[in-house]
């Protein structure tokens, strides 16, 4: 694909000059000349970068994040969603970008640790989703959320976020921290955006 992006680029701005040494031959000497060749081949370089900004740049633009927003997901895609927050993450950022291939990463962070009844209906949900859903990305979801909540019974460890990568290849990672280390940055946020309810149900 580089390659042959550099071809159309190169066709924009050498096809252009040639059309100087076929205009009328005017006089005026060699530096009155060499000057408007020089004016002419720059005048088509110019015109050649923008016609291949305006034909050949979008397709290399970064992708734009509206086509990956949650309301445009297709069901199997909310239903993990549904799934994930059932296991007690939430999706917290979406990266997208990359130019000739689009980069596209879902952040999950975990928000709650599971009771043992949040455990059990989260394992209620995935079986209801078993019994409804079927193929390998439907397995994968599932696989992914067993995972989370199956790390959650360690005692000295935790799944704090989950990257899912869907372009340019499929990819997933799970940041596994200890229990007892200190909060970083967006954790301290997190607790402290869960505080206030926190104290409105305890009163």
């Amino acid at each position: 694909m580089r390659s042959v992006a550099a071809a159309i680029l190169a066709l924009a701005l050498v096809l252009p000059v040639p059309a100087v040494a076929q205009a009328p031959r005017e006089d005026g000497g060699f530096m009155a000349t060499t000057a408007r060749i020089a004016g002419g081949a720059w005048s088509g370089l110019v015109d050649g970068a923008s016609w291949a900004w305006s034909a050949a740049g979008a397709p290399f633009l970064p992708a734009a994040p509206g086509p990956f927003m949650p309301d445009q997901w297709s069901e199997p895609e909310t239903e993990f969603l549904a799934l994930m927050e059932a296991a007690g993450y939430r999706l917290a950022s979406i990266e997208t970008g990359g130019m000739l291939l689009t980069r596209v990463i879902y952040r999950f962070e975990q928000e709650r640790r599971l009771s043992d009844g949040d455990r059990d209906r989260a394992r209620r949900a995935i079986e209801a989703h078993r019994a409804r859903s079927w193929g390998i990305a439907a397995s994968a979801h599932r696989w992914v959320v067993e995972s989370v909540i199956d790390a959650g019974l360690s005692t000295e460890f935790r799944v704090a976020t989950v990257e899912v990568t869907t372009r340019p290849l499929p990819n997933l990672t799970f940041h596994v921290v200890a229990l007892d280390r200190p909060l970083d940055d967006s954790e301290r946020r997190l607790v402290e955006e869960m505080q206030p309810r926190l104290t409105g149900a305890a009163e």
